[in-house]
């Protein structure tokens, strides 16, 4: 089974490009006309990135993108677009539109620019080759204007094809004894189809084989000639899938179902609940097959379309086939489906509605239900041309009704998800990057994060799902950043995942987050320093997965040489300790020289114990870690100290670590997780997210491990403005080679030379003596001075350019730069061309290249005409802060004259969701003294004046506020702005501070799932009755789900619970639930035969299990004869039977 993940889509781009040619927009007499854009569902323009499709793992109609288009705004109306979507007959759009040999065609007419047209693509399955590759195709676009000039666009279509080459491993019997009377599939053509379009059915079903009918034991009726009378018939040889008779004859129609009279499979003896037919029977009419294409050729079908006298043979023996499997009364849960009116609930979630069936079991045609997501329908009016019949993917979630159970491995039933991978550490001031990954839904993912932060530098690529960037010289410690990932199904709803990402200088030796499938004990730090888990299993931790180690024998083995840089270190983790009444051993490194072990006592208390082979014992305990809740347990250790913390808060310490024992972790030896070198104090209950430091971590940094938030950095101030406004620059082109990239020519990589190929690199070959512009956009207008390009030069067909010239926009046009100084051609250097400073939201080069060769760009920077703001507010804060917690906003001057005397300043904020925590406000600038503060809810102006003359810097931080969370608030994004900003010099003259804002996301506590729940519970427990009959519960059940209750209702009256507690309440309380419920007593006592009534048909059965007993071997299959439940059968089962028959 293959997945579809988004990171196929990055590591294609450069194979995918060889086949996409190139992007272009003719110019018409009086100047370039815009491209039309191509926009998709998310508002993502995609002319340059282009446009994904799937095709589905199976033989199954592949759902469709829908797309918008966006006219040029310069064109002269009206105009029309001609789309030809171009590669392979297999591409459709939306009717009204044209289908060819090389593709589909379709025609947009729009009267002014302002109109937005939507279209539908999707791809027919590809049946005939298909090995998991990416196919690429283009979307040809041309725009022909009202006084007939035309212009061409071209953006490449990407299809994620999934591999169709699998069989169903289902056992299949095909019958063809009875196919006499019009022997339609003599024709060894049409069996091949026929079988072919009955097994696409049972690809997409995950079910075990049945117990073997026996050679005849299957006998039942099918069909005479016209319907009109039966034969018998019977399996001539034993089976345990299914029998399939395939007969032609003549008649009103053709149809298919379970065969008259046939049995349901049983499996180890039982009838299977869902009632299984054991043999079924498709039925093709001649009249409607007379006329049947003369070829099977896949390639006719995506060319031609059914009518009234034109049949496919697949497609007719699929649907056929599909009555006798689903959509007939034969199947009692499709009788119910179609009695309540399609309601059932996983086709209302994903359809958005019902999905009734009418009288013949089919789905009808209007509305048109099958064309959601999907490209073809059963019926003859839908959104596509009528190709053929196919499966999709309702069709299938409706034979769940039938009681076929699907294999939700498969990728058109799997839902979309975040991945988890491991996320390495960064490094200040180095590059990084991190390939995210998703699963299931439709792909075309869109990426986007929602809450957190980044640290400074890095993006996340919408399209890919890639982190990438340069990391700021001044971040560190932890990130916390969720993403929200969107699959391209208008139904679904978005997924997200928290991510950490760690920002340090290599102190991070070993990162245990027990996230990822499979096998335990990744190193996520990057470092490599992977684990081997023993006898662990993966289990809900306290962020995301955690480790569950049995207590017995579970452990983590870490490489030996994992600490060989420390220079002091730090163990960090969260622990769930289970109730045991001996020590749990969190950690144990021993060499030569010694050992060092921290433990969780008998008495719950953290326990660090450094023992020296030569010299004294040291042992320290403090801070409780009561078992089964989560702790955060950490050790400190550096030179003669060792420091115990439990939840962020000092604990214990010792200074009489012995001189050279930090040798035992440096050097080789042992290192353990969850048990002692002793092979006992196993620990048991839940680990997570433990980490190993090359040096002792602070009080403060651990505590900011606990409570799960960064750790502040060490530099307050925010960086300088970036001299190069490159780096925050949208990138386009009049062209880009398929196989080049525009990513990289604003990465600020520094090229060895010319030649360098050791990044992305912008190229536009082979346009050979052509003019192709690239352009940089920004956000908002900014000043730029200077150009500084570094051209690319692959010393063959790519060669520095003939001429260029830089323009920028001025509102209305394209202008030149005022006054440059020179346009540089050479290579191997950055060529610097300074101007008059502009101010503007675009600017671009336009490249002429020689005769012979293209061009390219390794790097180009546009520098700001000033590297500083002037006369301005800064405000710095965190990102993200939890209801309730209280947090620090730094508010200064940026760019202010050294003799302003007097600052005046007015913070607003969102009184809804913050609040002012404390009230004592001081100046942390040594120049300034607060003089003057007004408070009121959402609002702080604050006067400050300068004392003395002197030249004290003013501008940095100048005050400090502590706000807090509201408790209970809703969540969401909350503003802290600066404004009606003023500084004042010694002459008293006034001026305006550039103001600044802060948008800080509250997460929210929310309870309401929990007293929802707690309230089903206590309604499920109301409902109870306590005694022995069915429909009761044993006493001690209700007992246990009483408690159960009442636990989480501790919880969900907590004045200050934390998210964590709450999913945790959740859970457990849901597992008491389907406890609670397994404890109602379903059956009645003695019913052994379960057909609702006591009879001697329960005593024969109880007499042939007699003297049967818990120790045979197949107790299980005669359990229920134990009547009086002593593990044996014997004269007392028989006696109490028969006493409850004659009752």
């Amino acid at each position: 089974m293959r997945t579809w993940l988004s990171a196929i889509v990055s590591m294609s781009m450069l194979s995918a490009c060889l086949f996409v040619p190139p992007t272009t927009v003719s110019a018409s007499e009086d100047g370039a006309v815009d491209q039309a854009r191509i926009v998709d569902i998310f508002g993502r323009e995609l002319n340059q990135y282009g446009i994904e499709l799937v095709d589905w793992q199976g033989y199954l109609a592949n759902p469709y993108v829908k797309l918008n288009v966006e006219p040029p705004a310069n064109a002269a109306y009206p105009l029309t677009l001609e789309l030809n979507a171009r590669g392979t007959s297999r591409l459709m759009m939306d009717r009204p539109s044209t289908l060819s040999a090389t593709g589909a065609e379709k025609t947009l007419t729009f009267d002014n620019a302002d109109e937005v047209k939507p279209f539908l693509l999707e791809i027919h399955p590809d049946r005939i080759g298909g090995h998991g590759e990416i196919e690429h195709y283009k979307l040809d676009v041309t725009i022909t204007e009202a006084d007939g000039a035309t212009h061409q666009q071209s953006t490449p279509i990407r299809v994620l094809d999934q591999d169709d080459e699998q069989e169903t491993t289902f056992p299949l019997k095909f019958d063809y004894r009875y196919d006499t009377i019009q022997p339609y599939f003599s024709d060894p053509a049409i069996r091949e189809a026929g079988e072919r379009a009955i097994k696409d059915w049972f690809y997409f079903f995950d079910m075990q084989p049945f117990d073997t009918v026996p050679a005849g034991d299957e006998t039942a009726s099918i069909p005479e000639d016209n319907f009109e009378g039966h034969i018998q018939v019977a399996n001539d040889e034993p089976y345990n899938g299914m029998w399939i008779y395939l007969r032609g004859l003549n008649g009103p129609h053709s149809t298919g179902g379970a065969t008259e009279n046939g049995k349901y499979h049983k499996r180890n003896g039982r009838t299977i609940p869902d009632k299984i037919h054991r043999s079924l029977l498709t039925i093709l009419d001649f009249y409607d097959t007379a006329t049947p294409f003369t070829s099977l050729d896949d390639e006719q079908w995506y060319l031609t379309e059914m009518n009234d006298t034109s049949t496919d043979v697949y497609g007719l023996i699929m649907h056929e086939f599909g009555h006798a499997l689903v959509y007939s009364g034969s199947w009692k849960g499709v009788s119910a489906y179609k009695r309540d009116g399609g309601t059932a609930a996983n086709i209302v979630a994903y359809q958005g509605n019902p999905v009734p069936l009418d009288d013949g079991y089919h789905i009808p045609g209007e509305p048109q239900y099958w064309d959601r997501i999907s490209g073809q329908n059963g019926g003859r009016t839908h959104l596509f041309h009528n190709k053929r019949w196919m499966l999709t993917k309702l069709t299938l979630l409706i034979a769940e009704k039938a009681g076929w159970k699907l294999n939700q491995k498969l990728t058109p039933f799997l839902s979309p998800a975040i991945k988890n991978v491991p996320v390495p550490h960064a490094k200040p001031g180095e590059k990084y990057e991190l390939q995210l990954k998703a699963e299931g839904g439709v792909p075309f993912y869109d990426w986007t994060i929602t809450a957190g932060a980044l640290p400074e530098g890095l993006k996340l690529d919408r399209f890919t799902g890639k982190l990438s960037g340069k990391v700021a010289g001044n971040a560190k410690g932890s990130y916390s950043f969720t993403v929200q990932l969107r699959d391209y199904d208008e139904m679904s709803k978005p997924i997200t995942k928290t991510f950490t990402l760690y920002v340090g200088s290599g102190e991070l030796a070993g990162s245990y987050l027990f996230d990822e499938e499979g096998a335990l004990g990744l190193d996520y730090s990057g470092a490599g320093h992977d684990g081997t888990m023993h006898d662990a299993v993966r289990t809900a931790g306290a962020r995301d997965g955690g480790a569950l180690l049995n207590g017995t024998t579970s452990y983590i083995e870490l490489p030996e040489q994992v600490l060989k840089d420390a220079d002091g270190f730090t163990f960090t983790s969260w622990i769930k300790p289970a109730a045991i009444d001996s020590v749990s051993t969190l950690f144990d490194f021993k060499s030569e020289a010694g050992g060092m072990a921290l433990a969780v006592d008998e008495q719950d208390v953290l326990r660090f114990n450094a023992s020296p082979n030569n010299g004294k014992h040291i042992s320290i305990s403090g801070g409780k870690a009561a078992s089964e809740e989560w702790h955060h347990a950490a050790v400190a250790v550096t030179g003669n100290s060792a420091i115990l913390y439990v939840d962020g808060k000092e604990s214990a310490r010792s200074s009489d670590i012995p001189s050279g024992l930090l040798s035992v972790v440096k050097n080789g030896g042992a290192k353990l997780i969850g048990k002692s070198h002793a092979n006992k104090d196993y620990y048991k209950g839940v680990l997570d997210e433990a980490k190993l430091y090359n040096r002792a971590l602070s009080a403060a940094e651990i505590a900011a491990l606990a409570a799960d938030k960064p750790i502040p950095p060490e530099v307050e101030e925010p960086d300088p403005v970036n001299p190069n406004a490159a780096v925050d620059a949208d990138v386009s082109t009049s062209f880009v080679s398929a196989w080049e990239s525009l990513v990289g020519i604003n990465d600020e990589y520094e090229p060895a030379s010319s030649a360098d190929r050791n990044h992305p690199i912008y190229g536009n070959w082979d346009t050979h003596g052509t003019t192709q512009w690239v352009q940089y956009e920004f956000a908002q207008p900014v000043a730029l001075a200077s150009s500084h390009l570094y051209w690319f030069d692959d010393n063959d067909g790519i060669d520095t350019p003939e001429s260029y010239l830089l323009e920028y926009w001025d509102g209305s046009a394209w202008k030149e730069v005022p006054n440059p100084s020179q346009y540089g051609v050479l290579p191997d250097q950055y060529n610097v061309t300074t101007f008059d400073p502009v101010t503007t939201n675009k600017i671009r080069v336009q490249i002429q290249a020689k005769p012979t060769t293209s061009t390219g760009i390794q790097q180009w920077k546009v520098m700001r005409a000033d590297e500083t703001a002037r006369n301005a507010l800064t405000i710095t804060g965190p990102s993200s802060v939890k209801s309730g917690q209280s947090f620090d906003v730094q508010a200064g001057l940026r760019g202010v004259d050294g003799d302003t005397l007097a600052a005046d300043m007015t913070i607003q904020y969102d009184a809804d969701r913050l609040e002012l925590a404390d009230t004592d406000l001081a100046a942390k600038n040594e120049a300034f003294k607060l003089v003057g503060q007004h408070l009121q809810p959402g609002s702080i102006r604050l006067l400050f004046a300068k004392l003395g003359t002197d030249a004290k810097e003013v501008n940095g931080k100048l005050i400090e506020l502590r706000f807090k969370a509201k408790s209970g608030s809703s969540g969401g994004v909350a503003s802290v702005s600066l404004t009606n900003g003023s500084a004042a010099d010694g002459s008293g003259t006034e001026t305006a501070l550039t103001g600044a804002a802060l948008s800080i996301t509250v997460d929210a506590i929310d309870p309401s799932a929990l007293v929802s729940l707690i309230t089903d519970a206590e309604q499920k427990l109301a409902a109870a009755s306590v005694g022995s009959g069915v429909g009761q519960v044993p006493q001690a059940a209700k007992t246990a789900f009483e408690q159960a209750i009442q636990s989480a209702k501790a919880v969900a009256d907590d004045a200050n619970p934390t998210q964590p507690q709450i999913e945790n309440a959740i859970r457990e309380l849901q597992t008491a639930i389907v406890t609670f419920e397994a404890a109602i007593i379903k059956t009645t006592p003695g019913d052994i035969n379960d057909d609702a009534r006591i009879s001697i048909g329960d005593l024969a059965l109880v007499a042939a299990a007699y003297g049967k007993s818990a120790e045979d071997r197949d107790w299980a299959n005669v359990k229920k004869s134990d009547v009086n439940q002593d593990g044996k059968i014997d004269i007392e089962d028989l006696a109490a039977l028969a006493r409850l028959i004659l009752a």
